[in-house]
């Protein structure tokens, strides 16, 4: 039966018995500028009767590498169980505090926040403001850690003021700094400078519900429950064993036969409906999007038709969304009107989703490009790396975008070669059109991160030059109340539709599936597991 969300990730024919995964959890928040926050939510509850035994599943998913939390920042599937952070919020943008009690601006730059008390690390050592401000400036001054999701912000260290008050201390003020502060796990300062990195890394120390009993890089990690009551977060799982399975082929087998329980990947969604179909449940998270990227500061340099922005909204109007919503992601894909998510606040719901090729060709002659001979306007090139659904997607653009005219040259590279090209190392220019999948990191469809008014393209990947859009950025960055800098995104999204910096077709749902008898199952924001609430139910 279908759940209400769902994610994805492929794992098929595992032999030898391959996982048993029991409990963990975590992800990213928005900052609520109240001055108190809220509790940390309770967790869901276990069934009234508890089933003999330990409680064990056994799960896979994507994106886990290294025993590292400063430089592996997607590995939270895994650093959940282990460690704390200030809050988590979930798929669908809601923020929840976990260590955090209540935090505020103090002087016009800086954020104070005040944590809990009762929380401690497995040795019984008090979780402090040190450690928020060690773990922290690790992440800072590490090269390779998860630092791009805080530099933008402007962060420049944390001031300690006394062992469960510290301020976060920025260049200016930026009402987005608490949200960053999701990224961070609050490592044990005393332990790690006790006996170093390398074997705080085979040795971890954590504050979390679970500890690793055994970790091998690329292939598994056990997670056991810790034999304590941890202060805000209840799990009822007693092992998690989880795999990394990587082939959709034996993904599904692993399922079918009961090697593994959950598997959260990117599965095609033919295999879905099939295990949708034969009894599997499937939650479907749609925090991810597609969009194709037009650069127009870059098309304009190099006097490309897409740097008229008739010829950009021509490209999003001649695709169809809904069909591909419907066709190709077989209905578990949500059609998309602007380059934002539908679950997430900020999103625009006056805005329609538009499929007019007729419009869109006369646009295209109004431009100044009318039909040829051949009946062709112009041509693009077309760079993508992504492979599976999103790639039969690109196609589909493609044939769209010929009934108007428009003949786009499309080429499927490898991801190092796109980055190459983002980046323009080598004094590579990025191709007219280049399809990437955009993540909702945060929980307002932010859509300033990553823009800048800067044609050499130094300082962003995208640049862009709208001045009211940064006129309204401005004004986001010192906006504290969450739902008018929700209404300055829903304004830029108007600004993104008429002047566009991409086309977006679809939302890119993301799978988990697993077996009837795993209840509470959900992700944190980023599609990452939040292990606290899923239980086991034998009798399903």
């Amino acid at each position: 039966m279908r759940s209400v969300m769902k994610h994805m990730l492929t794992m098929a024919a595992l032999v030898l018995g391959l996982i048993v995964l029991a409990v963990g959890c975590a992800a990213p928040p928005t900052p609520r500028p109240a001055r108190q926050a809220t509790a940390a939510p309770a967790a869901t509850a276990a069934p009234a009767a508890a089933p003999a035994g330990p409680m064990i599943i056994r799960a896979s998913a994507h994106f886990w590498s290294k025993n590292d939390p400063i430089n592996d920042h997607y590995g939270n599937h895994q650093h959940g169980m282990q460690w704390d952070r200030l809050f988590r919020f979930d798929d669908k943008g809601q923020t929840f505090n976990e260590l955090a009690t209540g935090w505020e601006l103090v002087n016009g730059t800086d954020w104070r926040f005040t944590i809990r008390k009762d929380l401690t690390f497995w040795d019984g050592t008090p979780v402090t403001a040190h450690d928020f401000k060690f773990s922290l400036e690790e992440v800072r001054d590490r090269p390779g850690s998860g630092y791009r999701n805080l530099s933008s912000t402007g962060v420049t260290g944390v001031e300690v003021v006394d062992d469960h008050t510290f301020d976060v201390q920025a260049e200016s003020l930026n009402v987005q700094i608490p949200s960053r502060m999701v990224w961070f796990w609050i490592l044990p300062k005393a332990y790690i400078e006790d006996v170093g990195w390398d074997e705080f890394l085979m040795e971890p120390m954590g504050s979390g519900p679970y500890k690793w009993s055994e970790w091998e890089a690329w292939d598994h990690t056990f997670g056991e429950r810790v034999d304590r009551t941890h202060p805000f977060r209840t799990v009822t799982l007693d092992k998690i064993e989880f795999y990394d399975v990587n082939i959709t082929e034996s993904a599904v087998a692993a399922l079918r036969t009961g090697a593994l329980d959950l598997i959260s990947a990117y599965f095609e969604p033919e295999v879905v409906k099939d295990l949708d179909d034969n009894g599997f449940d499937v939650y479907v998270g749609g925090a991810n999007k597609t969009s194709v990227r037009t650069t127009p500061m870059d098309a304009c340099r190099l006097s490309r038709p897409t740097c008229d922005k008739r010829v950009r909204q021509a490209l999003n109007l001649a695709v169809d969304k809904q069909s591909i919503a419907d066709n190709i992601w077989k209905g578990y894909a949500q059609s998309i009107s602007q380059p934002a998510f539908p679950m997430r606040s900020g999103y625009n719901h006056d805005i329609e989703v538009e499929y007019d090729p007729a419009k869109a060709e006369r646009l295209l002659d109004d431009a100044g490009y009318p039909r040829g001979s051949d009946g062709t306007r112009f041509s693009l090139t077309f760079m993508n790396w992504m492979a599976g659904t999103p790639h039969v997607m690109a196609l589909a653009m493609v044939d769209m975008w010929d009934k108007v005219g428009i003949k786009v040259d499309y080429e499927k590279v490898d991801i190092s070669v796109q980055l190459d090209y983002l980046f323009r190392r080598g004094g590579r220019e990025p191709y007219a059109l280049a399809q990437y999948e955009n993540a909702g990191t945060y929980p307002e469809n932010d859509p300033f991160t990553g823009q800048c008014n800067d044609g050499s393209a130094q300082k962003c990947s995208m640049p862009y030059d709208n001045d009211e859009f940064y006129r309204l950025f401005a004004l986001h960055v010192g906006e504290p109340d969450p739902a008018k800098r929700a209404e300055l995104v829903k304004q830029a999204m108007v600004i993104l539709v008429d002047d566009p910096l991409d086309v977006w077709a679809t939302t890119v749902p993301q799978f988990a599936i697993h077996h009837p008898k795993v209840k509470g199952f959900s992700y944190d924001s980023y599609q990452k597991i939040f292990w606290d609430d899923i239980w086991i139910d034998p009798s399903a």
